[in-house]
């Protein structure tokens, strides 16, 4: 999310958090974690020792090796995630609308007085966790040769950009999950654990919302709302494992267009559930997708 200033959101809402009583350590790493016979959490930091009776992964990439380590398998995995900042261009307007292409898998949008292009690449690039530095704030290498279709593209819907300057390539990397929605809830079978995680890039959009949900969770004990579309509990085992997700993190498909019938998980993690309908559906001519390990016809073939 780049470096915290007062300006920020995430700096705003920890401010308000302040105010409410809550107590924010930083600048404290996390060298383990474990759970005591008495079912309490402790987290071994390089300031010492901190315990919980209630203990919530809102960690973003490191989020899956720290629940890991607890026994939790958290269905997440890192992908490189671009975007390009123009110089200043004389036609750019602090009110522009932001202009998205699904087909062209890129979004434009002003940015003081210059022109941010990013993507939602088709083909994404996962990248391993022990590939990444040890900090808070990561930027990876320039990958123009990866970036040249959403350039390209932005370039069609905007010939201006074809001589316009790069002021920064920013590349960083983001996690991301089998079904492109973020997670939260309590962990099955790990009372008192809960996650907050996967946001696939789009965290402060959905953060105010799913920070009170989790929240009135923790605090009644139980959902205040509906939330099944996106509790950690909804994945079934195929999707755990960190061959299918890194599939997942490879062929991702734009926010907007998460049902695309081009997602794929893996050829591991395909056929593994089956409708009783499954055989005749194939005697149909039935191309099949998948939803959450269920095979599915996306369509019918006709004879020949």
């Amino acid at each position: 999310m780049g470096r915290q200033t007062r300006s920020t959101p995430a700096w705003r809402l920890a401010a308000g958090a302040k105010q409410n009583g809550v107590r924010i350590f930083e600048n404290q790493e996390v060298k383990d974690l474990w759970r005591t016979p008495e079912g309490l959490y402790q987290l071994q930091t390089d300031h010492g020792v901190i315990e919980a009776e209630t203990l919530v992964l809102a960690c973003g990439l490191w989020t899956r090796d720290l629940a890991a380590r607890l026994g939790a398998r958290v269905p997440l995995y890192a992908a490189e995630h671009f975007y390009v900042v123009t110089e200043p261009m004389d036609f750019i307007r602090p009110k522009l609308p932001v202009l998205r292409d699904t087909d062209a898998h890129v979004y434009l949008k002003e940015d003081a007085g210059k022109l941010l292009i990013g993507a939602f690449e088709p083909w994404g690039k996962p990248v391993a966790m022990e590939r990444l530095p040890n900090t808070a704030f990561i930027e990876l290498w320039e990958d123009w040769d990866h970036f040249e279709l959403p350039m390209t593209k932005a370039i069609e819907i905007v010939p201006e950009l074809a001589n316009a300057g790069i002021a920064k390539f920013f590349n960083r990397p983001e996690s991301f999950t089998p079904d492109l929605l973020f997670m939260i809830g309590e962990v099955p079978g790990l009372k008192n654990l809960f996650v907050s995680a996967g946001y696939n890039s789009e965290g402060i959009e959905y953060g105010a919302g799913a920070g009170r949900a989790l929240a009135e969770w923790i605090v009644a004990k139980s959902p205040q709302m509906d939330i099944s579309f996106v509790d950690v509990a909804r994945f079934p085992p195929p999707f755990r494992s960190t061959s299918a997700i890194c599939t997942i993190a490879r062929r991702r498909c734009p926010a907007c267009t998460i049902r695309c019938i081009g997602r794929v998980i893996s050829r591991t993690s395909r056929g593994v559930r089956k409708s009783a309908l499954h055989d005749r559906w194939t005697r149909l001519g039935a191309s099949f997708g998948e939803g959450m390990g269920w095979e599915g016809p996306i369509w019918f073939a006709g004879e020949g």
